[in-house]
């Protein structure tokens, strides 16, 4: 269900920074003022992080200096860097 809202004085340059954002982006001013309202009204909850856990700690063995030589991380990383 769309409602129309109306909003009586707005300042001039709440108003160009609206119209240049939808400009930007190629949408309709009230696009950019819908999701603006629904950023601010409706914010994504943030996610709790993840509990570490150490019952397998025993399990997981240690790296020599010679074992990690060679073990890339991705984009150039190693696990020394």
């Amino acid at each position: 269900m769309a409602i129309s809202i109306t909003i009586d004085n707005l300042d001039p340059e709440v108003v160009e920074r609206l119209q240049a954002e939808a400009d930007r982006r190629g949408v309709e001013i009230s696009v950019v003022v819908n999701e603006l309202l629904k950023a601010g009204l409706c914010p994504i909850p943030k996610a709790t992080p993840a509990a570490t856990h150490h019952d397998l700690d025993a399990l997981a063995g240690t790296w020599s200096d010679e074992g990690r030589q060679g073990v890339s991380l991705g984009c150039g990383r190693s696990p020394t860097s």
